[in-house]
């Protein structure tokens, strides 16, 4: 199922199919990305991840150069995602990541 999500998402530029992928993250992962903020930034984290993927699209695309501040910018916005993220709606599912990164049902 995530992957299939995964490949609809950089397809769908409109504001329902959004609402409803914000709607279960939401509900089902507890985490909000209509207003969840890095500590040192003041626009969302969707909103960064935005910027971002436009800067990659540059880099990848058009050969475009971006900033050292620009590339550590996008190092910190996918931490936040891998380390603290990933890992609440993991734990919010009732799963678990090993060391390996892998995730499994969690035992009692």
């Amino acid at each position: 199922m995530a992957v299939i999500i995964a490949e609809l998402v950089p397809e769908q530029r409109n504001d329902k199919f959004q609402n409803l992928l914000f709607g279960i993250l939401k509900e089902y992962g507890g985490v909000d990305l209509r207003t969840f903020k890095r500590s040192s930034a003041s626009p969302t984290l969707w909103e960064e991840m935005q910027g971002t993927q436009k800067l990659r699209n540059g880099v990848v695309h058009r050969a475009e150069a971006i900033t050292p501040a620009d590339a550590q910018k996008a190092v910190d916005i996918a931490a936040v995602i891998v380390e603290r993220l990933f890992p609440a709606v993991i734990a919010k599912l009732g799963l678990e990541i090993d060391a390996s990164f892998e995730v499994s049902i969690k035992k009692h």
